[in-house]
């Protein structure tokens, strides 16, 4: 503020917030400009408040004060306590305006929540906050608010700098007061270097395969609105703070490399709205990461939020009359509606992902999926990206037409792979691991609507090669490689299914699922799917809750079971588990132009597709 005021104009003119931030991560400050004469002493001054590196930096804002204190003592010029008082009071004449009025509303009106409501409605009105400036100008900024951010008039730079402290006020009116050049408007402030973490600790926090090295010391904060095209560069160290929201139009871009620290104290989380892109492009190298802010050896599940791309293709969403309404992120208070009519619509690419230790809570019973895709449409892509250690489900489709391929689901604290609404992708390569011993998680649950109808666009995903390693206790209870629910319509082959209390179930009479060429293991002997008994008051694993429908002899056929041991399915053996060749029937891909047709065999790896295999490129992907 006070280089500005001094220059009389902004040090990074029309630059965006974002790369304002990263240049100030890399120390890259226009100063001092070769155009300025000011005093020495001033100049030092400035220079030392902006020194990229912290220990060079003023210890203390009373060591700035006592600095600046000492050169305008030097200066006859200096305004007067009541020249400022003056100058703020006519500064801020609407705001106290607008005040005193709001009060004396709140005072005429009957006393309770009609008041509180009426006072909190009128503050929050941008347009009732802007603010007048003494020379007429003004210029419209963002500023956050709880973690998201706010339309609203900035006051002149004189008015700013008297509200950053009267000692930096009085320095820039001493040097600024002469000038010729009128000062009519400055910009946005720059983001400043949030040093929130000491360089130690961000070198731990980032330790590890896969995530990138020479990324800076100091920590660029991600929050609030994007409302402009930025990127994320490799060489900068990110921390994901409160909400951050790509707006519409707008296109958020991460190198190769990146790692963006999710922050645990204000569960920070990504959100792409409807019309927003991300572009998150990876490689088996360098690939790009979200992960905790804490220090690597504390991370834990539901440290922080998620990442979320809503989009504006079909969903079933409903109102309870049946008319077609927006999809809404439950416990995302705003701007989380998603959905439209563009099956074709793009909401970016992400590739070569790695997604962990997300899933905090939004509400009761309510968690953040690690990657949750709502109304996305197909022109979207999304290919390896794995999901570890969320505290909910892995990845969660709300209706859409998105296609995805090679997904990797590492210890959810629920389901791996789930979609609702209407979703009607395809699916191919699937891989999950490590499920919960103490859930009713399931490798994969597919609903249509919440009241289980038949109501269009059905949800009818496609889905080919996929492995899905259940938690093998060896116990009789409710998780599922498969639980197809409410409504659902879809087609499964080629899945391999290891180690849960019982392969698939089939709940509501209107679910429609189509399931052959898959190999089911288990230590039960029914292990395929549990015979079920209309007889059965309780709630349990045999309660008929499917209207008779008999999922062995419908799909026992069409599939083959095996009882015995399960085989040793780890994240640490993803890439080794496969199924002997010769003992199913051939896997056939659909010939569509997406699908990779060479996919034959049964479960997520075969011969010529081994994306797991720890010794080659999956290695970095996964943080091994």
């Amino acid at each position: 503020m006070l280089a500005e005021c001094i220059a009389s104009r902004p040090l990074w003119p029309a630059s965006p917030e974002l790369e304002i931030a990263n240049l100030l991560a890399h120390g890259s400050i226009p100063w001092p400009m070769t155009d300025l004469t000011i005093a020495p002493m001033l100049a030092k001054i400035v220079d030392q408040a902006l020194a990229p590196d912290r220990d060079d930096r003023y210890a203390t804002a009373e060591a700035m004060r006592a600095d600046l204190s000492a050169q305008l003592a030097t200066r006859d010029d200096v305004p007067s306590e009541a020249e400022l008082g003056a100058l703020v009071s006519e500064g801020f004449a609407d705001e106290r305006r607008l005040r005193r009025e709001m009060i004396g509303r709140g005072l005429r009106s009957a006393i309770g929540n009609e008041a509180i409501s009426s006072f909190h409605e009128e503050a929050q009105r941008p347009e009732d906050v802007t603010r007048r400036i003494p020379d007429g100008s003004s210029v419209t900024a963002a500023v956050e608010v709880g973690g998201t951010r706010a339309t609203r008039r900035k006051p002149s730079p004189t008015v700013l700098a008297l509200v950053g402290g009267s000692a930096l006020a009085i320095g820039a009116w001493a040097v600024t007061r002469d000038r010729d050049e009128a000062v009519t408007s400055i910009p946005p402030a720059p983001a400043d270097e949030a040093e929130l973490v000491s360089p130690q600790e961000v070198e731990s926090a980032l330790a590890g395969p896969g995530d990138r090295s020479g990324a800076t010391g100091r920590i660029v904060a991600l929050t609030g609105d994007l409302e402009n095209d930025a990127t994320l560069r490799a060489d900068v160290t990110y921390r994901l703070e409160h909400y951050m929201f790509v707006a519409p139009g707008v296109t958020l871009t991460i190198e190769p490399g990146t790692t963006i620290l999710g922050d645990v104290e204000t569960r920070g989380t990504l959100v792409i709205r409807p019309g927003g892109r991300i572009v998150a492009d990876g490689t088996a190298e360098q690939p790009i990461v979200f992960t905790s802010s804490r220090p690597a050896a504390e991370r834990r599940s539901g440290d922080w939020g998620g990442v979320l791309l809503l989009g504006r293709a079909p969903t079933n969403a409903h109102s309870a009359d049946g008319r077609p309404v927006h999809g809404r992120v439950e416990g995302l208070t705003e701007r989380g509606a998603f959905g439209g009519d563009d099956a074709k619509d793009s909401s970016g690419t992400l590739r070569w992902v790695r997604i962990e230790y997300s899933g905090v809570a939004i509400g009761p019973n309510n968690e953040i999926n690690g990657l949750t895709l709502a109304g996305v449409g197909s022109g979207t892509t999304i290919d390896h990206v794995a999901v570890r250690r969320t505290s909910d489900d892995c990845f969660e489709f709300f209706g859409g037409t998105v296609d995805a391929r090679h997904l990797y689901c590492e210890s959810p604290g629920d389901d791996a792979f789930d979609w609702d609404l209407g979703y009607r992708g395809r699916l191919q390569f699937l891989f999950a691991v490590d499920m919960p011993e103490d859930s009713g998680a399931n490798g994969i649950e597919g609903d249509n609507d919440a009241d289980g109808t038949s109501v269009s666009p059905r949800s009818a995903p496609t889905v080919f090669n996929a492995t899905l390693c259940g938690p093998t206790t060896g116990r009789t209870g409710e998780r599922y490689g498969i639980l197809a629910r409410s409504g659902t319509a879809g087609r499964i082959e080629g899945a391999l299914v290891i180690g849960f209390d019982a392969g698939i179930d089939v709940r509501g009479g209107n679910t429609a699922l189509e399931l052959e060429r898959s190999v089911f293991v288990s230590m039960h002997a029914d292990s395929l799917a549990f015979a079920e008994s209309a007889d059965e008051a309780d709630d349990g694993p045999h309660e008929d809750d499917d209207e008779g429908f008999d999922e062995m002899a419908r799909f026992g056929p069409r599939n083959t079971m095996r009882m015995e041991p399960s085989p040793k399915c780890t994240s640490a053996t993803a890439g080794e588990v496969v199924v002997p060749s010769g003992e199913h029937s051939a896997v056939q891909p659909p010939d569509d132009g997406w699908f990779d047709v060479t996919a034959t065999f049964v479960g997520a790896h075969g011969d010529g597709h081994r994306w797991l295999d720890r010794s080659g490129e999956a290695a970095r992907w996964l943080g091994e």
